[in-house]
């Protein structure tokens, strides 16, 4: 992705029984669309995992993630960080990646929120 920006919190607990993620975003792209990827990081396989994948427009929009299974693998043990990334990707209108000359556009992040419940 062009543009991407990670985010770190410490969690409450290493093994949470709800986990959610959520990002408030728009587009200031003109004449293409914008793909937002939301990725939480994994502990225990030591990368990113993609949780969403969706066009954003000049609207505020609020994409939420929520994660699934042994939610203690999204919290580093001892220190309880937790981390996400949210990326953005310029696409034309055809659908094809934007290239790289023409990747003047602006996204606008407003609000992240996550949701960690023992």
């Amino acid at each position: 992705f062009f543009i991407e920006a990670d985010f770190k919190a410490v969690a409450p607990t290493e093994s949470p029984s709800r986990m959610t993620f959520s990002v408030e975003s728009r587009s200031l792209a003109r004449l293409s669309e914008v793909t937002q990827l939301i990725e939480l990081y994994n502990f225990t396989s030591d990368q990113y995992e993609v949780f969403d994948s969706r066009v954003i427009r000049a609207a505020d929009s609020t994409a939420t993630v929520e994660a699934s299974g042994d939610l203690s693998q999204y919290v580093e043990a001892g220190t309880l960080e937790i981390r996400a990334r949210v990326g953005f990707e310029r696409v034309s209108n055809a659908g094809a990646i934007a290239p790289k000359p023409k990747l003047l556009y602006r996204v606008e992040i407003d609000q992240l929120s996550w949701l960690i419940a023992n």
